[in-house]
């Protein structure tokens, strides 16, 4: 098992909008779409800018998890796109 969390790049794109938009629609049963969300289809110019940073974990080369720190000014941030799979949430999978 081969598990790794690092900064986002932009062949992750597709997959991170499969992910996210996968869990919004049929875990939480939001009627959204990627469409809806312009930042996730522009990643760099929404997380990376100033101090702004997006995750990705990955298992075997695959999107299962996101978290992003959103540089807001004054020296703060805000969490955005924390998304997990329901069946990696409590795994242990990342826990090291």
């Amino acid at each position: 098992m081969n598990s790794l969390i690092r900064p986002f790049c932009m062949d992750d794109e597709q997959q991170i909008v499969d992910l996210i938009v996968s869990i919004q629609q049929r875990e939480f049963n939001i009627p959204i779409t990627a469409e809806d969300q312009p930042d996730l289809l522009d990643i760099p110019n929404y997380y990376q800018k100033n101090c702004g940073i997006f995750w990705v974990a990955l298992h075997n080369e695959d999107v299962v998890g996101t978290i992003s720190l959103l540089d807001i000014g004054n020296g703060q941030s805000a969490l955005r796109k924390m998304f997990v799979p329901q069946h990696y949430r409590g795994s242990g999978s990342f826990s090291k």
